[in-house]
């Protein structure tokens, strides 16, 4: 069986017990819950094979194959296992056996404790506690979480420098400050000036393509790469070698990330992500700290704050993967943030003088407390809009959750891709790219300095430079016929190296994403309880002028429209400033609803007859959402939310297992709808016992919402308090 086949299981089709111990995957967690007889679970411990032998019987019996009915999970009657925990067990890829359950005591809604004849008992002793939160099998059972303290939110940055590294999907940089320059002057910053030898300028960043040697150790990364492996091309020496570029949208892509996922490199050639995106922020952290040792003595890695850029409407994973990578890059854990780039961008924007005030010595002033305006953070891969609120003491208070799409600038690379492939035909220009990865690269390349130059109303012809293998292509006599008669007559001429088009049709490779970025902009505005007063547009594509028109004219008549000078740097300079002081961003809107997996009792008429299960006589209903943070939530950085204390089922249990859930619905029942999506795991350690739970076997669970990052904290009897960031593994 497949694992694609095996996650099925997860909507009650698991099969049989046919895997191979591979096909589980390497990890116990990702391993079948019926497990053949002497052997472990993921702590090392002998799993009992005759209680295993009993649960797999129960499993293939008819009764049980009858149970299992699409949208809910069928689980054994029998839900211990071995003799050293209590484990509820659910034939899905997941949490493997080896967990335990926690009760929830009164301080949960009173629709959540026990229920007898429709009415709410009164509030059970700790011994009597009958609502348990279980070890529900999450949905990715390669995620993991590790123990790691962060710097307390809103904490100010102590060290030597803050340096920030802008990853994006078409271009990245670096930019950095001291903290003595940002104590005196916060906008004084330094980035570096990136050259391009092909076309003989400087640029403030470079693109985003990393270049690796056959053995896969790193050659060059940016302008670099390119222009080697250009020439690898032309001397037919680039097979061997792996060369990737705009990767970083398939982080976006990807629901669930794990470390063994993998990418193309431009022939098609795998590769770990995880060592591609490590690599490419090595290349830029080793450029910078060149920089650094040259201009300055003695400076090292740990002397800087190092913060990486990632998009706002990137899921959790993701984020969580960019951290990873960095600290495989050699970076400290302890010296890393992660950056939202709408806000980076807009705790920028908020200091620059950019609305008229007369009354000033300047002329300008920037955006006084009770401000609102939007942020229009367009890339090369997403767009990203968040709404912020200036505070009296200067912090930010974001007043929608972040959203956005992929309609980046890479969409209209996209279409003008289509345009020259329609023209040529599929087969001629898929083997264009193939053969002649030079003049691609050449051709991408010449249409981006095209999108970001050409004047929004301009009428005359936009010429486009062609490289010498689509030239040949390009004069085949069914290329002049529909030039000549088709749809494209008299708005498409090739002259030698040069394509020539209508102005028209230039702009109609901007339509779809413009339309996408005008209309969910628009839908966002209207949604919005109060109005704001500017939309500031930042990032890379926000530099085209078909862009800023298009904007303009959509929104222009309700509010200001901004484009800040230098607009493709706003988020790395904001970055810079983020990390000198991350409590900038006071408040935040949660993006989605979280919450634990917990067993509830079952209620006949309310749950699905499928969830119930007996245990000791009584009847349970598992799987139900535990809510903590609703979407749309305002939540404070480092501040706790909701707090719930769970209790042992058994004191038995070696460890009490925290399944944290996320939902796009507010109000989610159970954790595996399709809202739902699995977060993360944490064990909290205890020392097993005998006889009935207590007060003293009591933990407290509470999630605290970082600066980009969740953490859950449990807090035991005596007063100790237990840490970790739900991360990949």
């Amino acid at each position: 069986m497949s694992f694609d086949q095996w996650k099925k299981g997860r909507a009650g089709r698991y099969d049989d017990d046919s895997d191979s111990d591979d096909e589980r995957g390497a990890r116990g967690f990702a391993r079948s819950p019926y497990q053949r007889s002497n052997e472990y679970d993921c702590y090392g411990r002998e799993i009992d094979s005759e209680r295993l032998s009993y649960d797999r019987r129960y499993a293939d019996s008819r009764e049980a194959r009858g149970a299992r009915q699409d949208g809910y999970q069928y689980k054994p009657a029998e839900h211990r296992i071995g003799s050293a925990m209590s484990v509820k067990k659910i034939p899905l890829p997941g949490l493997n056996a080896g967990l335990g359950n926690l009760a929830i005591n009164d301080d949960t809604p009173l629709s959540r404790r026990e229920m007898k004849n429709g009415k709410p008992k009164a509030r059970p002793s700790a011994k009597q506690m009958e609502s348990k939160l279980v070890a529900f099998p999450a949905k990715s059972a390669k995620q993991r979480m590790s123990s790691a303290q962060r710097v307390p939110a809103g904490s100010s940055n102590n060290r030597l420098l803050v340096a920030a590294i802008d990853f994006g999907t078409t271009y990245s940089g670096y930019a950095f400050s001291f903290r003595h320059e940002y104590d005196t002057n916060p906008s004084k910053m330094h980035a570096n000036e990136w050259r391009n030898v092909a076309q003989g300028n400087m640029n403030a960043k470079t693109p985003t393509c990393l270049l690796l040697q056959p053995d896969m150790k790193l050659h060059s990364f940016g302008n670099e790469a390119k222009t080697k492996y250009a020439s690898l091309c032309e001397e037919n020496a680039h097979r061997t070698w792996f060369f990737f570029w705009e990767f970083k949208m398939t982080l976006h892509h990807e629901k669930e990330i794990t470390q063994n996922y993998q990418l193309k490199d431009i022939n098609g050639k795998l590769l770990d992500a995880l060592t591609v995106f490590s690599l490419s922020i090595r290349a830029l952290k080793d450029h910078l700290m060149t920089v650094l040792q040259n201009g300055y003595a003695g400076v090292r890695t740990n002397d800087v704050t190092w913060v990486i850029t990632v998009p706002a409407i990137w899921n959790d994973s993701a984020k969580k993967f960019m951290r990873l990578a960095a600290e495989k890059a050699g970076l400290d854990k302890n010296n890393i943030e992660i950056a939202l780039e709408p806000e980076a961008a807009s705790i920028f924007c908020k200091l620059l003088p950019i609305t008229r005030d007369p009354e000033t010595e300047t002329g300008m002033t920037i955006f006084p407390p009770g401000a609102r305006y939007m942020i229009l953070d367009c890339g090369g891969g997403t767009v990203d809009i968040t709404v912020h609120e200036v505070l009296e003491d200067n912090t930010l208070k974001e007043l929608h959750k972040a959203t956005g799409g992929n309609w980046g600038g890479t969409v209209v690379n996209k279409s003008f891709l289509n345009f020259i492939s329609n023209l040529v035909g599929p087969g001629v220009f898929n083997d264009f790219s193939k053969t002649h990865k030079s003049g691609y690269l050449e051709l991408l390349e010449e249409f981006e300095n095209k999108k970001r130059m050409t004047a929004a109303d301009s009428t005359e012809r936009v010429t486009i430079r062609i490289p010498i293998g689509l030239q040949e292509m390009l004069q085949n006599e069914k290329v002049k016929q529909k030039l000549q008669q088709g749809k494209y007559a008299n708005k498409v001429d090739i002259y030698g190296d040069k394509l020539r088009m209508d102005a028209a049709l230039f702009r109609e490779f901007f339509q779809q994403a413009v339309d996408d970025i005008i209309k969910h902009t628009h839908d966002l505005m209207e949604s919005l309880p109060r109005p704001v007063k500017a939309i500031l547009m930042v990032g890379g594509f926000s530099e085209s002028p078909v862009l800023q028109k298009a904007v303009k004219e959509a929104f222009g008549h309700m509010v200001k429209v901004i484009v800040p000078i230098e607009a493709s740097l706003c988020v790395m300079k904001g970055a810079v400033l983020y990390g000198h002081r991350p409590s900038s961003i006071s408040a935040r809107k949660s993006r989605y609803t979280y919450g634990v997996a917990m067993t509830v009792p079952y209620i006949k008429g309310t749950h699905p007859s499928n969830r119930k299960y007996e245990d000791d006589g009584k009847k349970w209903c598992d799987g139900a959402f535990d809510k903590h943070v609703e979407i749309g939530q305002t939540v404070t950085p480092g501040e706790v939310q909701a707090t719930r204390t769970y209790y042992p089922m058994s004191t038995s249990d070696k460890f009490l297992p925290v399944i944290l859930y996320r939902s796009s619905a507010a109000n989610p029942m159970f954790v595996d709808e399709r809202s739902c999506d699995f977060v993360g795991f944490y064990f909290v350690k205890r020392q097993p016992g005998v006889g009935e739970t207590t007060k003293q076997d009591a933990v407290r669970v509470r999630l605290v919402f970082g600066n980009s990052d969740i953490r859950v904290e449990a807090i035991k009897s005596d007063g100790i308090v237990h840490t970790a960031d739900f991360r990949i593994e």
